[in-house]
């Protein structure tokens, strides 16, 4: 069997809809919605423990994941550093997308 063609990632999908950037160690919860890990710490973990996007509990699958240190999706964090490394490393150092026009 040959293995099935890797659906090519765009930008668009690649931007968190929490903070509106480029996803900096993403976490993709049960539901597949993904968002930053800081946005994750911010509104899910310290929040309510629910998707901000539809709701559902993810609290057993935080705390599982935090002990093991598996929130962060590696394989598309590792995508997008390779595939956008302009906007990575502008949001790595904090730079917004106006600074580097003037």
């Amino acid at each position: 069997m040959s293995k099935k063609a890797e659906a090519p990632l765009s930008l668009s999908d690649c931007h968190c809809n929490i903070c509106m950037e480029i996803f900096l160690e993403p976490v993709t919860l049960p539901c597949h919605h993904t968002l930053c890990n800081s946005c994750f710490q911010s509104t899910v973990e310290k929040a309510s423990l629910c998707c901000p996007f539809c709701r559902r509990r993810v609290s057993s699958w935080a705390r599982y994941n935090a002990r093991k240190n598996t929130l962060i999706n590696f394989e598309l964090w590792e995508k997008i550093q390779k595939y956008f490394p302009e906007e990575f490393l502008r949001r790595k150092n904090g730079q917004d997308l106006e600074e580097d026009c003037e």
